[in-house]
């Protein structure tokens, strides 16, 4: 069982969720992963009691993981599909819960993740991200050299969710433009936008693999490259954000849109050229992304045209 993120559902820059297990397409071009069809369906989540540390001694190992294993999967439904603040409280509810038993049996999770068996070890992953300890970052971070590519994935995404700025990025890169597993791929990259958005320092390695993703195969992995760039406020990699918006993905549109705003409006220099590819990909965008374009132009340049693309292109003229 895997763990893959979804944070870009919603395009804002410094929010992230997660996904869970194998990859299932909801929409064209939309990545994110709810889970195989034996996951729990948000609507029926609720028996996962919140309360269900205070239930008698601990259980074995296996019985602890298969819990945790149950307890992610509701929590990612959940957080996937809430659309009403007491959907919101649930999930908060079953995050709470994770919080609480992963930190009650933290040094058990480690050391399954460094000697367990191969299905332990992606779980206890996956897992150690809720703990909100600094003290699981090393084995984290070893943990992304494993041979077994889901531990990578999961591990990177635990990292995350952890988003403590000291992380070292190096191992992260590595995953991101080096991994066979486009999942893994995709998590390093949503670990380095967790970290940079903490408050971590892009480097010239995180920039050259946030400029390389922007080709990548997995939707996810290019999605967050691109906001990586605009975090890193990387000003050349304008044209190639621009060729994102001729994209088939909804994902990658929406993120490529959302980075060309921020340099926009980060540097005054790039405020013409970011206009006028978000101009252009008003007329090469698929219809349904067309609202989306236009009222992040109406963020980017303070005035409303509405859906007259000649305003538009008179106004993104003007400009420097």
């Amino acid at each position: 069982m895997t763990f893959k993120t979804a944070s870009i559902l919603a395009l804002a820059l410094c929010s992230g969720l997660i996904g869970a297990c194998q990859t299932t397409k909801l929409k064209d071009g939309d990545p994110r992963q709810v889970g195989p069809p034996e996951a729990i369906d948000p609507a029926k989540a609720q028996p996962y009691d919140p309360h269900l540390l205070d239930k008698g001694p601990p259980d074995p190992l296996g019985a602890f993981l298969a819990d945790l294993d149950k307890s992610i999967r509701a929590w990612t439904n959940l957080t996937l599909t809430a659309a009403t603040p007491a959907d919101r409280n649930k999930a908060r509810g079953v995050q709470e819960a994770l919080r609480r038993s992963v930190r009650e049996r933290q040094k058990d999770l480690v050391d399954a993740l460094e000697t367990g068996p191969p299905r332990n070890r992606v779980i206890a992953a996956g897992a150690l991200g809720f703990s909100d300890s600094k003290d699981v970052q090393g084995p984290l971070l070893v943990a992304l050299k494993d041979q077994n590519t889901e531990v990578v994935q999961n591990a990177a995404l635990s990292l995350a969710l952890l988003q403590n700025a000291e992380t070292p990025l190096e191992p992260l890169v590595e995953v991101f433009q080096g991994s066979s597993n486009p999942q893994a791929r995709a998590n390093a990259a949503y670990a380095i936008r967790n970290l940079l958005e903490a408050g971590a320092a892009p480097t010239e390695d995180v920039i050259k693999a946030a400029r390389r993703s922007l080709v990548d195969s997995e939707p996810f992995a290019q999605a967050q490259g691109a906001l990586i760039l605009a975090l890193a406020k990387d000003g050349e990699s304008v044209p190639d954000l621009a060729e994102l918006l001729h994209a088939n993905s909804a994902l990658v549109i929406g993120a490529a849109t959302q980075a060309l705003v921020a340099l926009g409006r980060g540097d005054p220099k790039l405020l013409g050229p970011t206009a006028r590819a978000l101009v252009v990909g008003l007329g090469t965008c698929p219809d349904e992304q067309r609202p989306y374009l236009l009222r992040n132009l109406v963020l980017l340049s303070g005035h409303n045209y509405a859906d007259d693309v000649k305003a538009w292109t008179e106004w993104s003229q003007r400009l420097p």
